[in-house]
């Protein structure tokens, strides 16, 4: 069922099925009792907490120049995007959707706590508030549960397949702790008579429970050994003075499949001190600021913003230098002079 375009916000387009406004109304049909401001309530509520949850994780992607896009469907929500670089980067962008989540009601709790009572007796912004502040946290608190394909769930099969090999045996652990607990949820929806909960359990405990039994399909990084030869290759070559072929060399290793972290990082390193050296500075402040700070990239993240005029941001940098030796501090401020 294809899903409709609702807006683009920050380039982001977000889209939404059917399902999505199927389960708006089932939602509102069960609340009917409560009237026309609860409903209202807590429609704006869901739909609004469910797009600041999604564009936690479409944001810290977009970050990393990976297309994301924001669908809204039957259970809720989704960031679709291209497969990250690194688990690191997997890691921040799913984390990102349950502390967005977090963030909203720490202010909600705020903003109640501001109000005048008067305000607060209205029965629309009192339940409104109310369920923000419910779906936010506590939400985002389940949805951290090592239960896949959850939040929580994702980011525990990205910590198992760092202690358990071969990749199979991890995901049987994965799985196998997903199966445990949505059964376990399962039960719960059955006493309680929530038929929601109910349904989205028994789907889960479906999926992990196939996933045990067949082994999953999501694709696992391992580490490239031609990469390495070629970072290798790319250091000696700058080192020996030829930066632009070091560049290339990297940019080569960059395009590679199955980087591990430590080798997207070099190759970011690379890249930016031969742009630098290179007087390619945009280029080289790019990539400076991609790669993990080191005294190195600091120094030609400064030289970079001096050559490209930003001497405030230059400036600045220089305030709370990074591990920047006396002589190569001095060499900085000496050029930020000049300009």
């Amino acid at each position: 069922m294809d899903a409709i375009h609702l807006f683009t916000l920050r380039g982001i387009p977000v889209r939404a099925s059917l399902w999505f406004f199927l389960l708006i109304g089932y939602i509102a049909f069960g609340m009917r009792g409560g009237g026309l401001p609860a409903i209202l309530a807590f429609v704006i509520a869901i739909t609004v907490s469910v797009l600041v949850h999604e564009f936690g994780h479409a944001l810290v992607a977009r970050r990393y120049k990976l297309s994301p896009q924001v669908e809204l469907h039957g259970w809720g929500g989704l960031c679709r995007h291209e497969r990250a670089q690194t688990d690191k980067h997997d890691a921040l962008i799913i984390i990102a959707g349950p502390l967005a989540g977090l963030a909203l009601a720490g202010v909600v709790a705020l903003v109640e706590a501001l109000l005048p009572a008067e305000t607060l007796r209205n029965p629309f912004v009192y339940m409104f508030l109310s369920f923000m502040w419910l779906i936010n946290f506590w939400w985002s608190l389940v949805n951290l549960l090592p239960l896949f394909p959850l939040d929580g769930g994702q980011l525990f099969r990205l910590g198992v397949l760092r202690l358990v090999k071969p990749a199979a045996k991890a995901d049987k652990i994965v799985h196998g702790v997903g199966v445990a607990l949505a059964l376990g949820a399962l039960v719960y929806a059955v006493s309680t008579s929530s038929i929601f909960i109910g349904i989205m359990s028994a789907f889960i405990l479906f999926q992990n429970a196939q996933l045990f039994s067949q082994g999953s399909s999501i694709p696992v990084r391992r580490r490239n050994d031609f990469v390495d030869g070629l970072l290798k290759q790319a250091r000696e070559t700058l080192e020996a003075g030829d930066p632009h072929e070091a560049r290339r060399l990297a940019y080569q290793a960059k395009g590679e499949n199955g980087m591990a972290p430590d080798q997207i990082e070099l190759a970011f390193q690379v890249i930016a001190v031969a742009s630098a050296e290179l007087e390619d500075w945009a280029e080289a402040l790019d990539w400076a600021q991609r790669a993990p700070k080191t005294a190195e990239l600091q120094a030609v993240k400064i030289e970079a913003l001096i050559a490209l005029g930003r001497t405030a941001e230059a400036r600045a940098e220089l305030a709370n230098p990074y591990l920047l030796a006396p002589e190569v501090k001095a060499r900085l401020e000496g050029e930020l002079a000049k300009r």
